[in-house]
């Protein structure tokens, strides 16, 4: 079958909203969001005002719709807030167990990675970064010294959080457990899985996509002998949570930050349970 679908205009979407029962008060307000926010997207948020395709339930308005959008987009920017200082401080664990282990160039040597890690292509994206970098302290450093590559705590700066979780992933065994045990209390496993994941979730807030509502594509490793966690679903938002509380480090930011959601929960009172929130889930916080 063939898509066959026709384009439509902002006042052709915004008559079969109405046409479906969802109520406008502010025509031109809703003309302005429609103009500015594609139809399609908005969809998504359609879900949980009907329980039958294309029907809103009676007495859903634009705004409750526009209201669950816009906790997203402020979802997104919460978790873009901490996932920044998480990434800065994994740098920051990576590269001074590497330096002081290995020296400023040790990261260099092939030895230290699994044997299956593709040194050649992630060491040529490390390469091209730096060269494309307008950092100045890396024009800084080649003015001024003969080597041909960074130190490791210059080079982690221009290595993306994807990148790097690649790099911890590929460290020999003993490495990821010493990052993983002393700085978290984990274990080497968990600690990989859950980069992978926070990689998976940066991007989607980076891009701009939903959070809310969202099955993960790339789910956590769930602790084995927490209870707590077995409770939860993994392939929810909720999972992240978990995982953010024990990888930030820094005990009063996450609590100003879990004060902050709780905060944007009570202005736009989303449908929580639709990312995997438990109804105490305060109480894992």
């Amino acid at each position: 079958m063939k898509f066959n679908k026709p384009a439509k205009s902002y006042s052709d979407q915004i008559n079969l909203l109405k046409e479906r029962g969802l109520g406008i008060d502010n025509l031109s307000e809703v003309e302005r969001v429609i103009q500015n926010v594609n139809y399609y997207r908005l969809s998504a948020y359609y879900i949980p005002f009907q329980d039958s395709k294309d029907v809103f339930n009676s007495g859903t308005t634009f705004a409750d719709v526009f209201g669950l959008y816009k906790f997203d987009r402020n979802l997104r920017l919460l978790f873009l807030d901490i996932i920044e200082l998480i990434e800065i401080s994994l740098r920051t664990k990576v590269s001074y167990h590497l330096a002081n282990n290995y020296g400023p160039f040790g990261y260099l040597d092939r030895n230290l990675y699994h044997k299956n890690f593709n040194y050649d292509h992630w060491f040529d994206i490390l390469d091209r970064n730096i060269q494309k970098s307008h950092e100045v302290f890396v024009k800084q450093y080649f003015a001024k010294y003969s080597d041909k590559h960074l130190p490791i705590w210059m080079a982690s700066e221009v290595i993306s959080f994807g990148d790097l979780s690649v790099l911890y992933k590929n460290l020999q065994f003993k490495d990821k457990q010493t990052i993983a045990r002393r700085n978290f209390r984990i274990d080497q496993t968990l600690l990989t899985s859950w980069l992978h994941s926070l990689v998976y979730i940066r991007n989607l807030c980076a891009h701009h996509s939903r959070l809310w509502n969202r099955s993960l594509s790339i789910s956590p490793k769930v602790p084995r002998k927490n209870e707590s966690w077995k409770k939860i679903n993994s392939k929810r938002i909720f999972s992240i949570l978990l995982l953010l509380k024990i990888l930030c480090p820094d005990d009063s930011y996450w609590e100003k930050w879990v004060n902050k959601l709780q905060s944007l929960i009570n202005k736009y009172n989303p449908k929580i349970l639709m990312m995997g929130f438990p109804k105490n889930w305060e109480d894992y916080l």
